[in-house]
């Protein structure tokens, strides 16, 4: 078998076992010592069948972790997982924000559930974590406004 083969072979075997970016799976060939044209090969390859599509990825991967993250964060990891920006971009568009405003609302009430014994110190800290996740600080504020966490 050639080296080529088995290049390509380990490109399936990496991406039958989860998706993957271009990026990641060129790092993880060259780290199983492929030299960089069997990797490119083996890309090339996999990408003819439509094994690896970064477009297709991205836009896996922004609904998903919408529920968890901000927008930003989730443009931050899709950029260091090496998906070009005009992917990034494109996915991020597709996803609406109205429900980062109601990921933040659940979060809000995930860390304060009773918002009647909740103080200053709660509500600051609950802030800062949000903030700390990428969500911007306007939508922050409203969100603690809505639910009743103002007043300190």
């Amino acid at each position: 078998m050639s080296r080529n083969s088995e290049c390509r072979k380990k490109a399936l075997q990496i991406l039958e076992r989860a998706d993957r970016t271009e990026t990641e799976l060129r790092d993880r060939l060259l780290k199983k010592e492929f030299s960089p044209e069997e990797a490119d090969d083996a890309i090339a390859y996999v990408k003819s069948y439509g094994y690896l599509d970064d477009a297709r990825y991205a836009l896996h991967y922004v609904s998903y972790q919408k529920q968890f993250k901000s927008m930003r964060r989730i443009q931050f990891e899709l950029r260091n997982k090496g998906i070009r920006e005009d992917l990034v971009e494109a996915a991020l568009e597709d996803a609406a924000s109205s429900g980062e405003k109601e990921l933040i609302l659940k979060i809000i009430r995930k860390r304060i559930p009773d918002p009647e014994k909740a103080g200053r110190k709660d509500v600051e800290k609950c802030k800062a974590y949000l903030y700390r996740q990428g969500f911007r600080m306007t939508d922050i504020i409203d969100g603690i406004e809505k639910c009743g966490l103002t007043g300190f």
